[in-house]
């Protein structure tokens, strides 16, 4: 989304909650 690889596991956790 961002592009940011590292960040991506992070945010679909965010989206989950």
């Amino acid at each position: 989304m961002l592009g940011n690889q590292q960040f991506s596991p992070l945010l679909e956790v965010w989206r989950l909650f």
